[in-house]
């Protein structure tokens, strides 16, 4: 899964001209924020107003899938072809394991809203949000509270240990564990908020921010330098 979402990332800039548009019809509808796919295969994306959308041909077909009409998506992870878990708004964590025919709620820490997801594995994943940091080790069905009084806006785990969050902690930050999220390097700035962010080694990485920049890393976050991605 890791390595699907590694090559539509960036790949943008070198193949911008050789993308095709699926389901053109559905741009005037309520907007998609997310996609993960468990393999070459199947996947799922969702969106605003609950929207979400089944694929198990690599996207050649999609179909709607029914769940809360006014949940608006943040992130969602592909666990296996037919298990999914998205992080929403007002504190819903959702959980499929029928292809998002139906969906159970297993947000339990408050009505924040959770923004971002990473799983380095199907049991093990970490849930950020406007108040706090959680982690499962179950496949979603349990949180335990690892952090709280953090904003964080995206995150990328590497392996069940070694993680990077970006924090909005009074400046632009980029906080790291290499201990699965027990402590933290809390002392690393970045030059604007980092909204997307992956890690192919413990040292090396890429990432966007708010402000539309493309970064890479190549000192485990200590800092970055700005790429033209030239996609445009």
């Amino acid at each position: 899964m890791r390595k699907i979402s590694l090559v539509l990332f960036f790949t943008i800039p070198l193949v911008y001209s050789q993308w095709t548009v699926l389901n053109p019809a559905y741009w005037s509808l309520p907007q998609f924020r997310t996609v993960d796919f468990f393999d070459a295969n199947y996947g799922m994306t969702a969106g605003d107003s609950g929207r979400i959308q089944f694929t198990s041909n690599g996207g050649i077909s999609w179909v709607n899938k029914n769940c809360y009409s006014a949940v608006k998506f943040n992130s969602i992870k592909a666990l296996s072809q037919s298990t999914y878990i998205a992080c929403c708004d007002s504190g819903k964590m959702l959980r499929t394991t029928n292809y998002g025919d139906s969906w159970t709620n297993y947000g339990n820490l408050g009505n924040m809203n959770y923004l971002c997801l990473s799983f380095p594995n199907n049991m093990t994943g970490y849930c950020g949000g406007i108040q706090n940091l959680m982690k499962t080790t179950n496949g979603g069905v349990n949180w335990q509270l690892l952090k709280n009084n953090v904003q964080v806006w995206s995150m990328y785990f590497l392996n069940t240990q070694t993680g990077w969050l970006s924090v909005l902690n009074n400046t632009f930050s980029l906080f790291k564990t290499t201990n699965g999220g027990i402590s933290w390097d809390t002392n690393i700035n970045t030059p604007n908020m980092l909204t997307n962010m992956v890690f192919i080694n413990e040292i090396t990485g890429w990432a966007v921010s708010h402000a539309n920049t493309f970064l890479k890393t190549t000192n485990s976050g200590t800092s970055w330098e700005y790429v033209n991605a030239n996609c445009g």
